[in-house]
């Protein structure tokens, strides 16, 4: 029954980037914190999603060490759990294309 997630994180140092992935996101970007700071962004659900995991990936550019902390919330701002790793793998994004074919004058056009 989750519509939304609520992502915060605490002193990421702006070190890099986090990152959300599922059936519906290909790498839909999270806002990031600067030292000592907190950062907060929300993310619907779609239809396409539901029942479904969601892979979040943090990516860190610094070489120095730096603890961040992190937490999800849904829409009633409860806490959400999730695991640390994958289980399943990274979710497949799924892709429509639409290719439409033209027939003008026995000539092709895309």
């Amino acid at each position: 029954n989750v519509k939304s997630i609520i992502q915060y994180n605490f002193d990421f140092d702006n070190e890099g980037s986090i990152k959300l992935y599922s059936v519906a996101k290909h790498g839909h970007k999270m806002a990031i914190s600067g030292d000592n700071e907190t950062a907060k962004s929300t993310h619907s659900i779609v239809a396409q999603e539901h029942g479904k995991s969601m892979d979040i990936q943090i990516i860190k550019n610094a070489d120095r060490i730096n603890d961040m902390t992190f937490y999800l919330l849904n829409q009633y701002e409860k806490a959400i759990p999730f695991f640390a790793i994958p289980i399943g793998g990274i979710p497949k994004y799924s892709f429509k294309v639409n290719v439409q074919n033209n027939y003008k004058n026995n000539k092709r056009s895309y």
